[in-house]
């Protein structure tokens, strides 16, 4: 029965990927009645009403499991997030789907961030919850509390009595997450000295100079941030990141427009910063 059930959800996603909607919609209902903790044909379910102009009855089941793992250990938001980006890739898309997704964004940070607090409550000192609340405070555009925690986390760090290269690269992380966040409460002056900081325990830290940079730029020392912008184009920011520097600027200056806080250098920087013609 469960790998028939299996076998159903499978179709459906297939279904929808071809545009059968319907189909869809009849092989996830058949799923779920053999199986109706199948998450995967659950979601199958609510993407084939979306796309057969049922919305809000759409809406209703997202929502609802938001919190829930899939068998992968995914959480249900996120694997919804990752449905609509292949769908979209496919041409299959939607007018709702931008609202849904700002929607299941804001709920799955939200219920991070209720984890967080509780755990926090438990243990004042969980590490964890320190050091991941102040990036969902800022997704939720709490940007003062996301400062506020980057402190806390940054302090609780700096008491650590093994100064170590473990005790080093944490640090001088809380810094830059520090200095990210005090940009989004135009505290540009202590966006510079997070950055600073980070870079006297990293000096090669090349995600510090990224908000260096643009710490340096709303300061009013244009030259000296584009001589940074310039200086590291096409390297990548970690050895661990597929990401170049390039697209890590031009990325920051879409979320700092986003919550209103813009230059008039950022058009003439982009050109500067887009890909050179190969």
């Amino acid at each position: 029965t469960k790998s028939l059930a299996i076998a159903d959800g499978s179709l459906s996603w297939y279904q929808l990927l071809s545009g059968d909607f319907a189909g869809a919609l009849a092989s996830s209902d058949e799923a779920m009645k053999l199986d109706s903790g199948d998450l995967v044909a659950v979601m199958n379910h609510a993407h084939a009403l979306l796309f057969l102009g049922r919305a809000k009855e759409a809406e209703a089941i997202y929502v609802a499991n938001v919190g829930k793992k899939l068998n992968s250990n995914q959480e249900w938001h996120e694997v919804v997030l990752d449905d609509f980006n292949s769908l979209e890739k496919e041409g299959i898309t939607n007018p709702e789907i931008p609202r849904l997704r700002t929607l299941l964004e804001r709920a799955g940070y939200e219920r991070q961030l209720a984890e967080y607090t509780q755990k926090l409550k438990a243990n004042p000192n969980d590490e964890d919850a320190l050091s991941g609340i102040s990036d969902v405070y800022r997704h939720l555009g709490r940007a003062q509390d996301a400062v506020n925690a980057g402190k806390t986390y940054a302090q609780f760090i700096e008491r650590q009595p093994n100064h170590n290269a473990d005790w080093t690269t944490k640090l001088s992380g809380a810094y830059v997450g520090l200095a990210f966040h005090q940009l989004f409460i135009r505290d540009f002056a202590g966006s510079l000295a997070s950055s600073d900081e980070a870079l006297k325990l990293r000096p090669k830290y090349l995600i510090a100079e990224t908000n260096r940079a643009h710490a340096l730029l709303f300061l009013g020392r244009i030259k000296a941030a584009e001589a940074i912008y310039l200086q590291h184009r096409g390297e990548k920011v970690s050895a661990n990141s597929d990401q170049t520097w390039d697209e890590a600027i031009l990325t920051d200056f879409d979320d700092l427009e986003r919550s209103g806080i813009t230059h008039p250098d950022f058009e003439r920087l982009r050109k500067l910063l887009q890909p050179r013609p190969k």
